[in-house]
């Protein structure tokens, strides 16, 4: 019988090594999708931000020129006023009393109407009211010829100011019409040749005195006001007036 001979076992193949894995690298962070992403939103909302404060400030800047412009409009406007009320005051008509809002017109006239109501004679009192009514005359004129609404429009003046102005002027007017009549009272009075006559004459002047002045006040009272919002009054020397301001020269 016959040995089959053994044949040639298989040799198992050797084990192949392991497959690579692919290893998937990070991008450095700045170059990362989501890093720029976020980036690119940042720069953005700081661009915007940029842009809008840029233009909030040049805003603001315009409002203040704008501002600064109409305040200097103003002044100029109550200065022109100013120096009118100013000058016509000091040719005679008045002095200035302790501070702001107070000022004393034609002293001599009061003077002698207080004298000729005491019953007491003044010598004087027909040359005074001569020379008052001359001042009152030249007065009125030099303030009525100005135009303030002409002055004022389209010069910024706000409504509070615009008032002050105008009221300033009918009442100063209207008080030196006052003190017009009085002096012309007075002026009667010592050209009359009855006493009694003469004596309701100064009693008509003592009783309209009190009232110019309580009228011209007030207007006066209105310029310094007007003085005051554009900032035409400066601080005097302290225990100058219990006010503690004056009109600036202007």
């Amino acid at each position: 019988m016959a040995i089959k001979g053994k044949g040639k076992t298989k040799s198992r193949p050797a084990a192949r090594p392991p497959r690579p894995t692919p290893v998937v690298r990070k991008p450095p962070f700045f170059l990362r999708r989501w890093v720029q992403v976020v980036a690119a939103l940042l720069v953005g909302m700081g661009f915007v931000t940029a842009v809008v404060w840029a233009t909030n400030g040049l805003r603001v800047d315009d409002a203040a020129k704008a501002r600064d412009a109409r305040a200097a409009s103003v002044r100029r406007v109550v200065q022109q006023w100013q120096t009118t009320v100013d000058g016509t005051l000091s040719k005679g008509l008045g002095t200035t009393g302790s501070g702001v809002g107070q000022i004393v017109i034609l002293p001599s006239l009061s003077t002698s109407v207080a004298t000729l109501a005491k019953g007491d004679e003044d010598p004087q009192a027909g040359d005074t009211a001569s020379t008052a009514a001359k001042l009152v005359g030249d007065g009125v004129s030099t303030l009525q010829n100005v135009d303030l609404p002409t002055m004022i429009r389209d010069q910024g003046v706000d409504l509070a100011s615009t008032n002050y102005l105008l009221n300033s002027k009918a009442r100063m007017v209207e008080g030196l019409q006052l003190y017009g009549r009085v002096a012309a009272l007075v002026q009667a009075a010592s050209a009359a040749d009855d006493p009694a006559v003469a004596d309701a004459l100064i009693k008509q002047a003592n009783a309209l005195l009190p009232i110019a002045t309580q009228v011209f006040n007030e207007g006066y009272s209105d310029y310094t006001e007007a003085l005051a919002r554009a900032g035409l009054l400066q601080p005097t020397a302290p225990g100058s007036g219990p006010s503690g301001a004056v009109p600036s020269a202007g």
